[in-house]
C-alpha cells in the first residue's frame, strides 16, 4: 500500500449548489467567524448539533445566526445590505458601512426629525430609499473612494419624487379635484393625515413581510434538516 506523501492533498473537493438565502447565511457566519466561506461551511457542518451561534447586534442585544438571517434577508441585495449594516454594523462590509453612513446623514430617507441612531432601522423610509437607491450607492462609492460624505438633500428627494409623480397625470388630476376647494390649512392637515396613514401602512406591510419571510425560512430550514 502506497504511503501518502506531503504533497498529497488531504482535503476532498466538494461541489454543490446552495439556496441563495442559505448561502447568505453562510456568508454572514463567515464574517462573524473571520473565516473563508469554505472553512465556515465545514465549521458549521461539524458543529451543527452544538447549539445556535449568537451574534451581537448594533444596539447591544444578542440574537442567533438564524434570527439574524431571518431579520436581514431580502431578495433585493441592496435592502439586504442596508439591513445588515444597521442591525449588525460590526459585520458590515466597507461598502455596506458607507451606504449606512450616507443614509444616516440624509434626513429625507428617515421618518421624523429625530437624529437617527446607527441601529435605527425602523425609522428608515424604504420607499424614499429605494427611489434614491442609485444616488445613495453613488454617494457611498464616493465616500469609500474619496472619504467625502455627501448626503442626499431635501431638494434632490423632492426632484426625484416630482419626476415620478409627473409620470402619472391621472394622479395629479385626482389631487387637484379633491383639493381645489381647500384652503392652505386644510391642505396641510390632509397632507399630514395622508403621511401618517402611509407610514402606518408601510409598518404593517413590513411586519407582514417579516412574518412571511420567517415562515418561509422555517420551512426551508426544516427541509434541510430532513435531508
Amino acid at each position: 500500500m502506497a504511503k501518502p506523501t506531503g504533497k498529497q492533498n488531504k482535503l476532498a473537493p466538494v461541489s454543490f449548489r446552495l439556496d441563495p438565502k442559505v448561502k447568505f447565511a453562510a456568508e454572514i457566519m463567515a464574517r462573524h467567524q473571520r473565516r473563508s466561506l469554505a472553512s465556515t461551511v465545514e465549521w458549521a457542518l461539524l458543529r451543527s448539533m452544538e447549539g445556535s451561534v449568537q451574534v451581537g447586534t448594533g444596539d447591544g442585544a444578542s440574537i442567533t445566526l438564524n434570527e439574524l438571517v431571518n431579520t436581514t434577508w431580502n431578495e433585493d441585495d441592496f435592502i439586504r445590505s442596508v439591513n445588515v449594516a444597521f442591525i449588525v454594523p460590526h459585520l458590515a462590509t466597507h461598502e455596506e458601512a458607507c451606504i449606512r453612513t450616507v443614509i444616516m446623514a440624509s434626513a429625507p430617507l428617515f421618518f421624523g426629525k429625530k437624529k437617527p441612531l446607527r441601529h435605527d432601522l425602523e425609522r428608515v423610509n424604504f420607499d424614499a430609499l429605494l427611489l434614491m437607491r442609485e444616488l445613495v450607492k453613488e454617494r457611498a462609492e464616493h465616500l469609500a473612494t474619496l472619504g467625502e460624505l455627501v448626503p442626499v438633500s431635501e431638494q434632490e428627494w423632492v426632484a426625484a419624487y416630482s419626476q415620478i409623480v409627473s409620470q402619472r397625470p391621472e394622479a395629479l388630476a385626482d389631487v387637484k379635484e379633491i383639493t381645489k376647494q381647500d384652503d392652505i390649512e386644510t391642505l396641510r392637515l390632509k397632507f399630514l393625515h395622508a403621511v401618517e396613514y402611509i407610514i402606518q401602512l408601510q409598518g404593517d406591510i413590513r411586519t407582514l413581510g417579516g412574518k412571511l419571510q420567517e415562515s418561509e425560512t422555517e420551512t426551508a430550514w426544516n427541509k434541510l434538516k430532513l435531508k
